[in-house]
């Protein structure tokens, strides 16, 4: 279990136990070093897929999911694990900090121009009434 959701094995979840040191290798083995000791213990496998994009929908809790009840095989051969990487956001925060700020600038460039067309307006119809 990781949290609350359970980490899929080959045959079911995986139940990991306390532990000092976890590893996970390419082909989904996931081994254990429990507290205290020094040998290495095979905890389980991880069940690896790879569904086509259409048939994954994302479900109301966040996750992802396959369409139907149909369960996918596990696909060691063609799927690896690459452990170690911690997942990265695509958006480059600079880049998004200085567009946000260039759109905050052309928002009050309008609003002042709005307002100074406003004035000219005012201004024109006071000339055109005399007063």
């Amino acid at each position: 279990m990781l949290g609350e959701r359970p980490v899929m094995g080959e045959g079911g979840p995986i139940v990991i136990p306390e532990h000092k040191e976890l590893n996970i290798g390419k082909d989904g083995t996931i081994s254990i070093i429990a507290p205290g000791g020094t040998a290495v213990q095979e905890v389980g496998r991880l069940k690896l897929v790879k569904p086509d994009l259409k048939d994954m929908h994302k479900s109301e809790d966040g996750l992802f999911r396959m369409t139907g009840k149909n369960a996918r095989a596990a696909e060691s051969d063609s799927v690896t694990v690459a452990s170690g990487y911690v997942e990265s956001s695509n958006v480059n925060a600079i880049d998004s900090l200085v567009r946000n700020v260039a759109l905050a600038r052309d928002f009050e460039f309008q609003i002042k121009m709005m307002k100074a067309a406003d004035e000219l307006a005012s201004t024109g119809n006071r000339i055109v009434r005399g007063s």
